[in-house]
């Protein structure tokens, strides 16, 4: 049984990255996750303020998330490369919003109250960032082929 006290502490750490899932010194280092600690730690806990803080933060990367996916697909240099590219990107899309959908169920956050949306939302934030990661370790590996 979760008590109120387990549910704050949890929903707190979903909500500072790097916390909840290891990330990528890119996305350590990125202003926007300087920008987002700052956010939560002017919210002082409020609620609604931790909230308006992670839809900056996930707007903003978002944005870097498809910077990156645009770089990376206009890196790569073979057709058949390029539709693999959109292949798994779209299935990741669709495994997020899937991730989406399980982390609002009952069993998950969906009945968490007031801190069931910092919870879905900072799991949200830690697949973005995994996300952003992966496609900014891809590049990485492409430049390494560019010669080929």
């Amino acid at each position: 049984m979760r008590t109120p006290g387990k549910i704050l502490a949890l929903a707190g750490a979903l909500t500072v990255p790097c916390i909840a899932a290891a990330q990528c010194d890119y996305v350590e280092r990125h202003a926007i996750a300087a920008a987002f600690a700052k956010d939560i730690e002017r919210s002082g806990g409020v609620t609604v303020d931790m909230r308006d803080a992670q839809g900056r933060a996930y707007q903003a990367w978002d944005a870097e998330l498809n910077r990156l996916y645009r770089e990376l697909l206009a890196t790569v240099k073979q057709d058949s490369d390029r539709d693999a590219l959109r292949k798994a990107q779209r299935a990741w899309l669709a495994f997020h919003e899937a991730e989406g959908d399980w982390d609002w169920s009952g069993a998950m956050h969906g009945r968490e109250g007031t801190s069931g949306p910092l919870n879905v939302a900072g799991s949200a934030l830690t697949r973005l960032q995994q996300r952003i990661c992966d496609l900014r370790d891809a590049l990485d590996i492409v430049a390494l082929h560019a010669d080929e």
